[in-house]
């Protein structure tokens, strides 16, 4: 059993990792519009909410909103009675769950599943990604695949034993 805390899938813990994420403003706004569009009650916040997060002095975090809770929650009654009011910390942590499993899915090398929703937050992560590396999605699609004759494939070699995984 790992904690998702400790340096195992990535150094300083996934918790760390992803309250850095937090405190990408540009990012973070991007999300938290993608998370309103699909939160029941919520989605007329889904041009305009503005959603920041500031570290305070003391070690903790402010978060700053346009968002009018006490509206949407109302709304959200009326929509479906049995829905639960939301808060500033619903909307964080459904936008932390993409780093937590973007940071999985890396570390296990495995294929991605996960909701709609946070897949929507994860694409937005990697376009902001791929902007600050000055990679357009154009320059992506011109990526070839190479074949070398008489090689082995990748997994032949870590089927045969010859590497691990890991060492892929």
């Amino acid at each position: 059993m790992r904690k998702l805390g400790s340096d195992y899938f990535v150094a300083g813990g996934i918790p760390k990792a992803a309250a850095a994420d937090l405190l990408q403003s540009n990012y973070l706004e991007l999300a938290i519009q993608k998370i309103a569009l699909a939160t029941p009650g919520l989605e007329a916040y889904a041009d305009t909410a503005r959603f920041n997060v500031v570290q305070t002095p003391e070690g903790g975090s402010r978060v700053g909103t346009n968002i009018d809770f006490a509206a949407v929650n109302a709304r959200r009654r009326k929509l479906n009675p049995a829905l639960d009011p939301i808060t500033e910390a619903h909307l964080a942590s459904s936008f932390l769950d993409a780093t937590g499993d973007t940071l999985l899915a890396a570390h296990y090398g495995g294929e991605f599943y996960t909701s709609a929703m946070t897949s929507d937050v994860v694409r937005i992560r990697y376009g902001e990604l791929l902007k600050r590396a000055g990679i357009s999605a154009a320059e992506l699609t011109e990526l070839k695949d190479v074949v070398l004759a008489d090689y082995p494939t990748i997994r032949e070699v870590i089927n045969a034993r010859a590497r691990t995984f890991d060492e892929f």
